[in-house]
C-alpha cells in the first residue's frame, strides 16, 4: 500500500483510518530521502506547502488539509500536477462557531476584570462596572458558509441577537434571516460583527480604515476567519481612538502574530492563537476527515470535498489503472 506524510502532527484516530486502510503513515520528522518516491498521500496542517517542497514527491497523489482553509496549500501546483487537495468542511464548524460566542461573552462581560476584583478584594467595585447582554443586539455576519450559518444560529436561537447577514456570492434562503446588499448597509447597524470568509483577492484587507470608520464606537468586531482580512493597522487605530469598541482576534496576517505591533499593547482586545477549531472534538473530526480522504482518493473513490475538482476525473482514472 502508500506511504502518507504527515506534515504535522494528528490524533491518533486519524492515523488509525490511514492504518485500517492498509496505509503506512509517515511523520514528516521521520521522513528519509528514500521515501519521497513512494509517498502518494499528504496531510497538511497550518505550515506553508510550498511547490519547492512538495516537488521531491513525485508519485503524490492528493493533499489532504486537516481542516478548512487551503491557503497554506500551493493549489496551482497541485492542480498543474494533478494532484487531488481534499479538505474536510465541517470538521470545525462547532469549535469556531462557539469560539466567537465565548470572545463575545469574554468581551461582554469583562471577566478579566471581574476576576481581579475579586482577587484583589475589590467586591465592592462591581457596582461601578455595568455589563452587556448579547439579547436583543445586532450582529452582522460577514459569509454565510457553514461557519457563519452555524454562528447565525446560536445568535437566533440561544441569544435571541437580531442577525444581519452580508456574503456578496451566497443568497440566504431562510425568511427568518435578513440578507443585506453590502458592507456599507451592514456596518452602521451591528454592534457585533464576526467574519466567516475565505482569504481570496477579493476578502484582503475587507476591513479597514474606510470600512471601520461605518461602524459604532460601541460596536465590537470578532475575528475568527483568516487575518488577512483586516488591516491590522487600521484596527489598531480605530481600537486606540475609541471609535471601535473592542475586538476579538484569533487570526493574524501570516499566521504567527508580530508582537511589536502596538494593537499588543491595549487592554480591549482579546487575542487567542489561531485555536477556534483546537477543541479535542474537532481534532478528531479534522485528522480523521483528512484520513479518510487520503483514503479515498488512493482506493479510487471521490474524496467528500474537493477544492480543485478540475483534476479530480484524470486522477481518479490514473488511481485506478495503478
Amino acid at each position: 500500500m502508500s506511504k502518507v506524510l504527515i506534515h504535522e502532527p494528528i490524533v491518533q484516530e486519524g492515523l488509525d483510518v490511514l492504518l485500517a486502510a492498509g496505509h503506512t503513515p509517515v511523520p514528516k520528522d521521520e521522513l528519509q530521502v528514500e521515501d519521497c518516491q513512494e509517498i502518494e498521500g499528504f496531510i497538511a496542517r497550518s505550515s506553508p506547502v510550498t511547490a519547492e517542497y512538495l516537488c521531491q514527491f513525485p508519485n503524490l497523489k492528493v493533499i489532504a488539509r486537516h481542516g478548512v482553509g487551503v491557503n497554506n496549500i500551493d493549489i496551482e501546483y497541485a492542480t498543474r500536477h494533478g494532484i487531488i487537495v481534499a479538505n474536510a468542511p465541517y470538521s470545525n464548524v462547532i469549535s469556531v462557531a462557539e469560539h466567537v460566542f465565548g470572545m463575545m461573552l469574554y468581551l461582554a462581560r469583562e471577566f478579566p476584570l471581574a476576576d481581579e476584583l475579586v482577587r484583589s478584594g475589590r467586591f465592592r467595585e462591581r457596582d461601578q462596572h455595568l455589563l452587556s447582554e448579547l439579547k436583543g443586539k445586532t450582529l452582522g455576519v460577514v459569509g454565510f458558509g457553514k461557519i457563519g450559518r452555524q454562528v447565525t444560529a446560536i445568535a437566533k436561537n440561544g441569544f435571541d441577537m437580531k442577525v444581519l447577514v452580508y456574503d456578496s456570492v451566497v443568497t440566504v434562503e431562510d425568511e427568518d434571516i435578513t440578507q443585506v446588499a453590502s458592507l456599507e448597509e451592514l456596518l452602521p447597524q451591528v454592534d457585533y460583527l464576526t467574519l466567516h470568509v475565505p482569504y481570496i483577492k477579493s476578502t484582503a484587507n475587507l476591513i479597514n480604515a474606510r470600512t471601520l470608520s461605518l461602524m459604532k464606537p460601541s460596536a465590537v468586531l470578532i475575528n475568527c476567519a483568516r487575518g488577512e482580512v483586516v488591516d491590522m493597522d487600521a484596527l489598531y487605530e480605530a481600537l486606540n481612538s475609541g471609535k471601535l469598541k473592542a475586538a476579538g482576534i484569533d487570526v493574524f496576517p501570516g499566521e504567527y502574530p508580530d508582537l511589536k505591533h502596538p494593537i499588543f499593547g491595549l487592554k480591549n482586545v482579546l487575542f487567542t492563537p489561531h485555536h477556534a477549531a483546537l477543541t479535542h472534538e474537532a481534532m478528531i473530526r479534522m485528522a480523521t476527515g483528512a484520513a479518510e480522504a487520503v483514503v479515498a482518493v488512493l482506493a479510487g473513490t471521490r474524496p467528500e470535498s474537493v477544492v480543485n475538482p478540475e483534476v479530480l476525473q484524470n486522477a481518479m482514472e490514473y488511481s485506478k489503472a495503478r
